[in-house]
């Protein structure tokens, strides 16, 4: 997202996917600030921002991504464990939506 690949997505993923071993999930702003010095805006926890992580998913899933997804997280409120449990029970939620989708 602070690349500003969010439209193109596919292509960067065509490019540099057969290279990529592991990816991060997140929540993320769509309209993000070039100057927050805290990432806030574009490191979310999972389920929060505005920007919905199935299109980063759906991307995965088209090229056949079949690396490590990790849970990228800041600035947690929540206590820890319980931020976990919410994220991973969203996550097999997302990625079940996704991979029910027709291809």
């Amino acid at each position: 997202m602070r690349a500003g690949n969010q439209a193109r997505l596919d292509e960067v993923m065509a490019a540099v996917g057969p290279h990529v071993d592991i990816v991060t999930l997140c929540g993320s702003d769509t309209k993000l600030n070039d100057n927050s010095e805290d990432w806030s805006d574009a490191i979310k926890p999972l389920g929060e921002g505005n920007y919905d992580p199935k299109e980063f998913l759906r991307v995965l899933k088209k090229h056949k991504f079949s690396g490590t997804i990790v849970l990228h997280t800041i600035g947690l409120v929540k206590k820890p464990a319980s931020h976990y449990q919410t994220s991973y029970d969203l996550y097999q939620k997302m990625r079940a939506e996704v991979a029910a989708e027709p291809e």
